[in-house]
């Protein structure tokens, strides 16, 4: 009998051992991208989502950049929310929540050690998102327009090679500004042709997204009008984009909340070359959205 009872508290040691290690194997979801669907108005479907959040059973797993392989202590069917986010102000490691688009919500199977692959996770602009601006030239007409030209630059719209990181390669209608060979210091400065107005003062994100392929810096600023000030406000200074094109998320509320109610503003891009750059110079600008949630 003594022996017997030794060998059961054995067993029963080494049940509970394997049991609180099957508790520890995770079950791992796979994201490698994301993607965007735009309807009639919304702009292009091009993006740059970068990173996500993670609930699962709305709880918070985590912050996680893309391409990602999270680890979930969970078996069965539970509900995952992912909501998509982007690189703030093309900061390499600076990531911001992009709430206007709609959060994803699926239900999954989890297996621990096994992985699911989640594929063609499609985001949506949500039904309260407003989108004033919203342009990518592809009706060969501007909503940006140039304030000011030295003699000899232009600007126009012309059809371009576009790829963001690999994707979405395809020949597009893009703004371009054209600089003619000079060794001086020249700029020329951009505008929305909009101004717009109704915009929140109360904190809530205003992004301001564009794609930019620039071998001189972009400066972009707010022309910030109240009924007591008409004010010009630097924002984001863009260095040469090493002949790529790269997609900006501009968060304008910094410069916006507290504001007064009635507060207007216009987008302006300063275009500057430098003097030591004496040859011919483009600027490619295409893919213009300005959204919030109402």
């Amino acid at each position: 009998m003594r022996y017997l009872y030794s060998v059961a508290i054995v067993f029963g040691v080494l049940l509970a051992s394997c049991k609180g290690k099957n508790e520890t194997i995770p079950a791992y979801v796979q994201i490698d991208s994301l993607m965007m669907q735009t309807t009639a108005g919304q702009g292009s479907n091009v993006h740059d989502l970068s990173a996500f959040q993670l609930y699962l059973d709305g709880d918070y797993r985590g912050y996680f950049e893309l391409p990602a392989r999270v680890p979930l202590l969970a078996e069965g069917k539970h509900k995952i929310t992912l909501i998509p986010a982007v690189r703030l102000n093309g900061a390499a490691n600076q990531f911001s929540l992009f709430r206007s688009l709609q959060a994803i919500d699926t239900t999954v199977t989890l297996t621990a050690g096994q992985t699911l692959s989640l594929e063609k996770v499609i985001f949506r602009f949500r039904s309260n998102c407003q989108l004033p601006w919203a342009e990518d030239f592809e009706d060969n007409s501007a909503t940006l327009i140039p304030l000011f030209t030295a003699p000899g630059d232009t600007s126009y719209i012309t059809t371009e090679p576009f790829s963001l990181k690999g994707r979405f390669s395809s020949d597009s209608k893009v703004y371009t500004a054209f600089f003619t060979p000079s060794d001086t210091l020249k700029y020329m400065d951009l505008m929305s042709f909009a101004t717009f107005s109704n915009l929140p003062v109360n904190g809530t994100d205003i992004f301001l997204e564009l794609d930019v392929k620039s071998p001189i810096p972009v400066q972009v600023s707010l022309q910030r009008i109240t009924s007591s000030k008409n004010e010009y406000v630097p924002y984001l200074y863009i260095n040469e984009t090493g002949g790529l094109w790269k997609r900006f998320y501009i968060n304008l509320t910094y410069e916006l909340a507290g504001q007064p109610s009635d507060v207007k503003v216009r987008v302006l891009l300063s275009l500057n070359k430098p003097a030591e750059l004496n040859q011919a110079v483009q600027v490619h600008i295409d893919n213009l959205r300005l959204n919030y949630l109402q």
